[in-house]
């Protein structure tokens, strides 16, 4: 079966300084898939590339099999859906200001009263008329959730979805991803969250320093550790002895 998302031989350098090396990452459809890793791993940089955001020295990345070149068409725009790690919100609109907005851009008309049932299912329709700028940062990463409700993306990539969020909050973000699942979307996210990965993830790539650890993780192989430093630690020594 093909994958649905290709990353092959990925390299990018900056200043001499090697963010990603020979990056090999493979995503089947249908999957929720975590890129794990501490802080500084190259996690985010990753994502920038497979969205075409940021060019790379070398490598190839592919998309139900056809090689995506920079800058993307409309066409494989509308199939990716992307949440940041800072959430891309207008500050001086109201929540539901924003969301009405950005359906305008998806071209995927709701009525208003389609659009207050969306922020209600996030828990933040209380606040629909405050103003973003007067939101915490959950209430925000709420809002940009919401707004991941508006379209059905084929891909949904998000970059620590989990900041910000109380337990509540995470716990829907669980619930919502595994609806996008059922509903056939693929969803590639990151985090240094270990216990999130065990919960939510379907498989796992470990990435430190730009270089793809091990790929092929499951949750129930990474039940056993308390932090993703030890379970590193474990893959690079599997890694030698084999």
């Amino acid at each position: 079966m093909t994958p649905i998302l290709e990353v092959q031989d990925i390299n990018k350098i900056i200043d001499e300084k090697v963010i990603l090396s020979e990056f090999n990452m493979a995503i089947q459809s249908n999957t929720i898939h975590a890129l794990l890793g501490p802080n500084g791993a190259g996690k985010t940089s990753l994502l920038k590339v497979i969205l075409g955001i940021n060019q790379y020295n070398s490598g190839v990345v592919r998309l139900n099999g056809s090689t995506l070149n920079i800058p993307y068409s409309k066409e494989i725009r509308r199939l990716i859906g992307y949440l940041p790690d800072e959430p891309m919100l207008t500050n001086l609109l109201t929540g539901m200001e924003n969301l009405s907005y950005m359906n305008y851009i998806y071209g995927k008309p709701k009525s208003d009263g389609e659009l207050a049932s969306i922020l209600d299912s996030n828990g933040i329709g209380e606040a629909k008329d405050v103003l973003v700028k007067d939101y915490s940062k959950g209430m925000k990463q709420r809002l940009s959730l919401a707004i991941m409700d508006l379209f059905h993306p084929i891909l949904l990539i998000l970059d620590e979805p989990t900041l910000g969020l109380d337990i509540v909050g995470v716990n829907n973000l669980k619930s919502k991803l595994k609806n996008y699942q059922k509903q056939g979307c693929t969803v590639l996210l990151t985090t240094h969250d270990i216990h999130f990965c065990q919960e939510i993830a379907d498989n796992v790539t470990l990435i430190n320093d730009g270089c793809n650890i091990d790929q092929g993780a499951t949750a129930d192989w990474l039940s056993k550790y308390d932090n993703i430093e030890l379970a590193m630690i474990d893959k690079l020594n599997l890694s030698k002895e084999a």
